[in-house]
């Protein structure tokens, strides 16, 4: 039995039998003795008082207390079958019982139900691998969540015919397929599909359940979210942003500077309106220039000529024998600096003609 065996797990069934009637062919079960055999010991530790292991008026063997603590040792039980009535004569009988894990276990599986008659095959395979196959369990297989009731599920252990110790699987299989020949004849008659071991027992994968995974996939979202969301909050809490305008008005300060510095020297201070613009010039485009080129050639500018001469008329200002033009009063910095222009008597009717000129005058 299983290591994991819980309180009243049945494990086998005793059956006695006495021919008498009624009352004289009554019988009575009980455990009379519980030999414990630790892992690797052939001297038994002594009978184990209470018992283990029960037994029920109808002949089943169960479990009385949790197996955990026995495994991997073995029970010798002693079983006894008594009469009810008068002289209440005794037979006995004795049943090895193994704690075992499933490592332990060899797993056949045949292509037969598990109420067909499979003592040929156990047989067989015990008398090649010279040691005690002891059946276990049969179960209907069970195969990526599909039941197959006429196929059989039988669990074996292997143990020494001698000493009673269980066998390495291993060791057992390998014993097995080296006589694969021998054996082939006994495979075909009795549907033998598989012998491998228990503990290497390969599971057909589970069908895919589309919800469950959209589940794991929402909670693989759900939690990369919350981790980024940790990461950015701890990031911006040590994260300085300097003020914008510290950056850039920095080379506008400085251009600034240079003009300002420039503009305490004795300047024309109309231009002061230009050199505080050095950047309005470069915002022409490309397509002004293309404009320009478009454009016929531009006729010849009029000679710039020093002097000129105005007329009299009547917005010209008389000032004795001079005029001056008419116009808003001069400017501080026009005051400052002077007058700057040139004087000249406009012509009137009464403005004689110049005398001649002599004619020896300009003669080399």
């Amino acid at each position: 039995i299983k290591h994991t065996a819980l309180v009243n797990e049945p494990i086998i069934s005793v059956i006695a039998e006495d021919p008498d009637l009624a009352e004289n062919g009554t019988l009575v079960y009980m455990v009379a003795a519980s030999n414990l055999y630790k892992f690797g010991d052939s001297q038994s530790s002594g009978s184990v008082v209470p018992s283990p292991f029960n037994i029920s008026q109808d002949g089943i063997l169960m479990t009385a207390h949790y197996m955990a603590e026995y495994n991997q040792d073995r029970f010798v039980l002693d079983i006894i079958a008594q009469e009810l009535a008068p002289p209440q004569r005794q037979a006995k009988a004795q049943v090895y019982v193994w704690i075992i894990d499933r490592s332990s276990l060899i797993r056949m599986v045949v292509s037969r139900g598990c109420g067909a008659a499979l003592g040929g095959v156990t047989r067989r395979l015990a008398s090649a691998s010279s040691a005690l196959l002891v059946p276990g369990r049969r179960l209907p297989l069970v195969q990526a969540d599909r039941r197959y009731d006429d196929w059989c599920e039988i669990h074996l252990h292997a143990v020494d015919p001698t000493t009673y110790q269980v066998l390495p699987v291993e060791k057992v299989l390998e014993t097995i397929d080296s006589k694969y020949d021998e054996l082939k004849d006994v495979y075909q008659e009795y549907g033998v599909e598989t012998l491998i071991a228990a503990s290497a027992t390969s599971k057909a994968p589970d069908s895919f359940d589309p919800a469950l995974a959209a589940l794991i996939a929402l909670l693989i979202v759900l939690f990369t979210g919350i981790v980024t969301f940790i990461v950015v909050c701890a990031c911006l809490k040590h994260w300085v942003i300097p003020p914008p305008s510290l950056q850039s008005s920095k080379g506008d300060s400085l251009a600034r500077r240079r003009i300002l510095e420039e503009l305490s020297t004795t300047e024309n201070p109309l231009w002061l309106e230009t050199k505080l613009r050095p950047y309005e010039e470069q915002e022409l485009t490309m397509n002004v220039f293309g404009d320009q080129n478009e454009q016929p050639p531009a006729e010849p500018a009029p000679p710039d000529n020093t002097y000129a001469t105005i007329q009299g008329s009547r917005t010209t200002e008389r000032f004795g024998d001079y005029a001056t033009l008419g116009g808003d009063e001069p400017t501080p910095l026009e005051a400052a600096l002077g007058f700057q222009g040139s004087t000249f008597k406009p012509p009137s009717p009464d403005t004689p003609e110049p005398p001649p000129r002599p004619s020896g005058l300009g003669i080399l």
